[in-house]
């Protein structure tokens, strides 16, 4: 695939072979994004997505007790749940907090994300 006398006859140094010889090996990768335009170039969401748990581990280190740990380690599991069901974690909380006073205990079940999606067809998720 890669002529060894072209990377041999670079000018430039072993450097620039490396470079050269590299291209070569993902040139596999790049070929299926160029068959697969719907594929992203880049990993920004991947990116963004491990950085929410890193900012949020560092958070996590100031519950102030253990008691505060757990409710925010609840708050956290609703909202990646939301997020998991397409659920825009605003509207989910809002009408949560609305109607779980008066819900009746044996139903509590239907108020996970999962399952107050499932009685709202209508809800989109939010954009972005």
């Amino acid at each position: 695939m890669l002529d060894a006398a072209l990377v041999g006859g670079v000018s430039g140094g072993a450097t620039y072979d490396a470079h050269i010889v590299a291209c070569a090996r993902k040139a596999g990768a790049r070929r299926l994004f160029l068959e697969h335009g719907e594929l992203p170039m880049h990993n920004n969401l991947s990116e963004l997505m491990l950085r929410q748990t890193v900012v949020g581990r560092k958070n996590w280190l100031f519950a102030r007790s253990e008691g505060g740990a757990h409710a925010a380690a609840a708050l956290y599991t609703l909202i990646g749940s939301c997020s998991l069901q397409g659920i825009d974690p605003w509207l989910y909380l809002r009408d949560l907090l609305d109607r779980l006073q008066d819900y009746p205990a044996n139903r509590v079940g239907e108020l996970t994300p999962k399952n107050w999606r499932a009685f709202r067809p209508g809800h989109t998720p939010p954009a972005g």
